[in-house]
């Protein structure tokens, strides 16, 4: 999968972790098959919002997303606005035919920013990684051109 090296919005840029972030995160980039976080900066002044991300899904050329934003950058839109343009990423330049989230049920800002952003709720299942069942949102490369379509 390639890492884009910059993607901007109206209001965010989203790029790689540099060593000035957090070296943990780029050694995924390091890998055959990277998945990848990108940091959400405020164009403007490239303040630390939060992360986004993909990451495949073995055994399928679908990828499963992130995101995250610290507390105080919360209910600006921020979340939506980075995810539209990164989903617009993996479908556009990627070719990724599906994209995933899994998401806490007790997450609402998390399973609201999968609504807004065209992602349909499929139902709960039990996740290798987490102990409760979660949230398992889709959306497919097909119905998210229908959607930019209106």
């Amino acid at each position: 999968m390639k890492i884009p090296e910059r993607i901007e919005t109206n209001r965010l840029v989203l790029r790689p972790y540099s060593e000035e972030d957090v070296n943990e995160f780029l050694d995924s980039y390091k890998t055959a098959n990277p998945g990848f976080s990108l940091v959400i900066s405020n164009k403007i002044k490239e303040t630390y919002l939060g992360t986004c991300g993909l990451n495949p899904i073995k055994g399928s050329r679908s990828v499963s997303c992130i995101y995250a934003l610290l507390p105080e950058f919360r209910s600006n839109g921020y979340a939506i606005e980075a995810m539209l343009k990164l989903i617009e990423y993996a479908f556009l330049k990627l070719k990724i035919p599906k994209i995933i989230a899994y998401i806490q049920p007790d997450n609402t800002r998390g399973w609201k920013v999968a609504e807004r952003i065209g992602m349909k709720y499929m139902g709960h299942l039990q996740h290798n990684h987490f102990t409760q069942k979660t949230m398992l949102f889709t959306i497919k490369k097909e119905e998210y051109i229908m959607q930019r379509s209106y």
